[in-house]
Parts: structure tokens; C-alpha cells; sequence
């Protein structure tokens, strides 16, 4: 889907126009529900609050079953810290979009500016390994 003109490849062009297409139209449900004061920006409690409040719930038990729930706490400490750039307890829209960005960066792994097959491919392997480390954990 994130190759919007279907020649195999994606393009940091196409990461940044499917990012803002997808943020806009989330942006209203999701980014602003979550921003409960509208200031703009998530406090770390904003960011957790679905999951406090039981969203997701089938997920979450699915994930305690396999024991996996301290890994989502993790995880999400470690999502949050990663978006918030300037670390001031907060994350942006323009935080998040950086985030996304350097995303990408990460699975162009030869850098000539697209993601292709190959390279979708090795990031699904990669965090497949990774999610079997953090279960080991």
C-alpha cells in the first residue's frame, strides 16, 4: 500500500505522503482523543491511556497468556521515549511524523532512498527475532 505507484520500490516521498494521508485521517481519532487537555502534544499518560483503560483487552490477554505483558509495557516505554526527540515528556505531531521517518531509514538498508522487497522482507524477519528475544526475556 505505501507504494503508491506500484514500481516495487518506496520512496521516502511516498513514506512522508502515506505518514501525513494516514495522520490526518487518524489524527482526529486518535492523536486528539488521546490529547484529553488539547495542548496539542501527548503526555506520557496520554500516550498509555488506551492501554490502561482496557483497550485492546482480547490483545492484552492474548499477550499475558504467552506472558507477554511486561513486554508491552516495554514496548511501549520504549515507543514513547523513541518519539519524544526532545524528551520533554511529550510527544508532538511533528515527533511522531521524525519517528516514522527514521523508520524508514532504518529498513533502507543499501540507502538508495526506496524500500524494496527485499528489504521489507529483512525488516519482517528482524523483528520477528527480535519479538522471540524479548519473549526469552
Amino acid at each position: 500500500r505505501a507504494d503508491s505507484d506500484s514500481d516495487g520500490f518506496i520512496t521516502p516521498d511516498e513514506v512522508r505522503a502515506r505518514a501525513g494521508a494516514r495522520l490526518e485521517r487518524r489524527r482526529e481519532h486518535r492523536f486528539e482523543q488521546r490529547d484529553t487537555d488539547h495542548d496539542g502534544s501527548l503526555s506520557r499518560a496520554e500516550f498509555e491511556a488506551p492501554r490502561a483503560a482496557g483497550a485492546g483487552e482480547r490483545r492484552g490477554q492474548r499477550f499475558a497468556r504467552r506472558g507477554g505483558g511486561a513486554m508491552m509495557a516495554r514496548f511501549g516505554a520504549r515507543a514513547f521515549a523513541a518519539m519524544d526527540r526532545d524528551s520533554d515528556g511529550r510527544v508532538a505531531l511533528a515527533e511522531a511524523q521524525q519517528a516514522a521517518l527514521q523508520r524508514f531509514d532504518r529498513l533502507d538498508s543499501n540507502r538508495d532512498g526506496t524500500i524494496g522487497p527485499d528489504e521489507r522482507q529483512a525488516a519482517r524477519a528482524a523483528m520477528q527475532e527480535r519479538r522471540e528475544e524479548l519473549r526469552e526475556d
